[in-house]
């Protein structure tokens, strides 16, 4: 196992050492952005192949989840590295589920798939231009990818913020659920302040609650 990128030591019993927020030479860190893309170079390095997990327990669990979800359930379209739930989406019906839209400035849109798909130039599928717009309001859940993931609902992304921006319109109200293998969540993540944590985490394990809380009674 590689060193992680904030300690020289991993154990046997975890996929991830549990890492301090210092240098891999053990200098303090002034903030968590230098941090992150330690990590983002380091499990791209370590990463275990999406061929290599259980990509269809962690669909039956995220199913049995959304069972007791109403509303439309906003999605994304997994990229090579990434769990991917269209399955349990189709199963609700394509009018149940929306993906969201990557605008050329701006924020995340939340669109439906009804209208057609395009490919964005980053390899993911999005709505068409156009594609009817999905109130905040209607929006039941979010399903969100991540390169890895802790258990105070911290998430690592790829950088760009996008997804931040989008889950700080629906903290407090909705679950907001990452998905994944066990082997993407990690003891401890930075964190700054814009980041929004997950309520619920979905692996091949089974759906872990964290203690954050959705504003509707789930966590």
């Amino acid at each position: 196992m590689p060193d992680t990128p904030d300690t020289k030591t991993t154990t046997p019993d975890t996929h991830f050492a549990d890492p301090e927020p210092s240098t891999p030479g053990g200098e303090p860190v002034e903030t968590a952005g230098p941090a992150k893309a330690r990590w983002r170079h380091w499990i791209r390095r370590v990463a275990v192949p999406v061929a290599g997990v259980d990509a269809a327990g962690v669909r039956r669990n995220l199913a049995r989840l959304l069972d007791g979800v109403g509303g439309m359930i906003v999605s994304y379209d997994a990229l090579p590295g990434e769990v991917d739930p269209e399955p349990v989406l189709i199963n609700r019906g394509h009018d149940s589920w929306a993906l969201t839209r990557t605008p050329p400035s701006g924020e995340l849109t939340v669109n439906v798939v009804t209208a057609g798909l395009e490919r964005h130039r980053f390899g993911f599928r999005q709505p068409v231009a156009g594609a009817p717009a999905v109130p905040d309001r209607e929006v039941g859940a979010i399903l969100v990818p991540g390169l890895a993931f802790d258990r105070r609902g911290v998430r690592l992304g790829h950088g760009a913020g996008y997804y931040d921006r989008l889950l700080a319109r629906f903290t407090g109200r909705i679950p907001l659920i990452g998905v994944g293998p066990t082997t993407m969540i990690v003891p401890r993540l930075p964190r700054e302040d814009h980041d929004i944590p997950l309520t619920h985490l979905v692996t091949e394990a089974g759906v872990e609650v964290l203690g954050v809380g959705t504003g509707d009674g789930t966590g």
